[in-house]
């Protein structure tokens, strides 16, 4: 059993709704270099490569098991915004069947985090659509400075520019988990990740739920009402039909759906109004 997986029992991998049909043929999580660039997130694949992190699948581990408000990518395409939301499901599983061996743990938000330099820049996050060479730079920037363990959190393994923990540096720095961004440490994985059948598909609507079971997943489908995911708005219906015809195969791969949009965040009455449940117009549409 990995040495984190008391304390993070969970880990998340999430991919938009279409994706799962290639998932469930494959029975396996592939890398980005092994992915179409537009069944990739168009936000996350320049950083990716340009820190080094094309080669892994990226998880999010979790302290409970259904606190999915917590996962970062699913807070921001489907919680509360101006914009409507695309489906999303989750794929999660026991970090007890894992060994430290195999895992790879990021406690900076590869995609987005920036550090600070003193001169330079304070820390924090990224703009969406910052270029990947400038990302780079900056993290090299930071090691240059020397920072200490618990700056850094964590080691400069490989040829990854942001600092990782890896294999027995894990077990001796559990410690630093407290310091992952949003509290939401990234577990890497080397690909591809064969999927067991210990794995969940979640869903976060019915209407998602059922697009799901018209795929005939291999593993059990979990639904949950998520309350501030407003997926009955129509854009999102919309969505959803022309991903149906795509898994039911009377449609080619929607690869002009833009499911890693930028999504606003929602005026105070627009909040208040997604509150009271999905299929209300407005909401998060």
């Amino acid at each position: 059993m990995a040495s984190f997986s008391s304390r993070y029992p969970v880990a998340v991998h999430v991919i938009p709704l279409q994706a799962l049909k290639g998932v469930i043929a494959g029975g396996a999580l592939l890398a980005k270099s092994h992915i179409p660039a537009c069944q990739q997130r168009r936000t996350t694949r320049g950083i990716d490569s340009a820190l080094g992190f094309t080669g892994v699948v990226h998880f999010y581990l979790s302290a409970s098991p259904e606190n999915w408000s917590a996962i970062p990518i699913l807070a921001a395409q489907l919680g509360p915004s101006r914009d409507p939301p695309f489906p999303h499901v989750a794929l999660a599983f026991a970090t007890g069947t894992l060994t430290d061996d195999e895992c790879t743990i990021c406690l900076w938000n590869i995609a987005v985090s920036r550090p600070q330099v003193t001169n330079v820049c304070r820390g924090g996050n990224w703009a969406r659509g910052t270029s990947g060479e400038k990302v780079a730079d900056l993290w090299k920037q930071f090691r240059a400075t020397d920072p200490s363990l618990e700056a850094a959190r964590g080691y400069w393994n490989g040829a990854a520019l942001v600092p990782t923990l890896e294999r027995h540096q894990i077990a001796r720095n559990l410690r630093l988990l407290s310091r992952a961004a949003r509290g939401c440490p990234e577990l890497l994985l080397r690909a591809p990740v064969s999927l067991a059948e210990e794995v969940r598909t979640c869903a976060f609507s019915n209407e998602d739920a059922d697009s799901v079971e018209r795929m005939n997943p291999p593993w059990p489908v979990e639904r949950y009402q998520w309350p501030e995911y407003d997926a009955g708005c129509r854009d999102t219906c919309a969505s959803r039909e022309r991903i149906g015809a795509y898994l039911v195969g009377d449609a080619p791969y929607p690869d002009d759906l833009d499911f890693d949009r930028v999504r606003r965040r929602p005026k105070p009455e627009e909040h208040t109004r997604t509150r009271m449940g999905p299929g209300s117009e407005g909401g998060a549409s």
